[in-house]
């Protein structure tokens, strides 16, 4: 039997107490996930679009494109064809602009994942692409 104590050297209590452990932490990611997906639960997909507008607020790098077709909604309160963004405050902001100034440019559509608001009234993105 002593072959068998080298293999399990930790008795039943310390192996209770590890995957109890690992069980919490089960538990609070399980929950992240679906406070995650909540927070989607208004997201949704423009389609490919044609650019109409777009421009940027000369006082706070707010950033906004508008399209054409029916409206979306990133949040039950934000509906409506024209997504906004913060060129400061989001890490490629500016970019963004760049990337929709090129497709309009070029007459390329684009499609933007929608969800959650800019500010009061007004739906911004997650990420986009541009057609080929």
């Amino acid at each position: 039997m002593k072959y068998f104590d080298n293999l399990f050297p930790y008795d039943n209590i310390d192996i209770l107490k590890f995957y109890q452990g690992k069980i919490m932490f089960l538990r609070y990611l399980i929950g992240a996930v679906f406070v995650g997906l909540a927070g989607m639960a208004h997201a949704e997909d423009t389609g490919f679009r044609n650019i109409i507008e777009y421009g940027c607020h000369k006082s706070d790098g707010t950033c906004f494109v508008s399209l054409d077709g029916p409206a979306f909604t990133g949040a039950p309160e934000c509906v409506g064809n024209q997504l906004r963004w913060d060129t400061k405050g989001d890490a490629n902001g500016k970019s963004w602009l760049a990337m929709i100034m090129a497709a309009a440019a070029s007459g390329k559509k684009i499609n933007f994942y929608v969800s959650g608001c800019q500010s009061p009234g007004h739906p911004t993105f997650l990420y986009g692409w541009v057609a080929a």
